[in-house]
């Protein structure tokens, strides 16, 4: 399976899992959009993940049980991804 050309968006990407499936799906050609809450370490994990795989690499700062800021990061995601494929 190669996913090159396709944007992934993944949250909770600091922790296990959505670590596992953003190097997955970078490893297989994708690019991301990480998405985790302000203070955890996604600016690391971003700049790896894009060193590694040569994939491009966005992240932002959200906490999705905040109303607020979920419906930021929705808009941002319509207004500037029109090629983000799949979650």
């Amino acid at each position: 399976m190669k996913l090159s050309g396709l944007k992934a968006l993944v949250t909770g990407v600091t922790g296990g899992l959505g670590r596992v499936i953003s190097k997955t799906q970078a490893q297989i050609g994708a690019d991301l959009i990480l998405v985790d809450r302000p203070g955890s370490n996604i600016e690391v994990l971003a700049n790896g993940i894009s060193e590694r795989w040569g994939t491009k690499v966005k992240y932002k700062y959200c906490d999705l049980e905040d109303q607020t800021l979920r419906g930021e990061l929705i808009s941002c995601l319509r207004d500037g991804n029109k090629d983000l494929i799949f979650l």
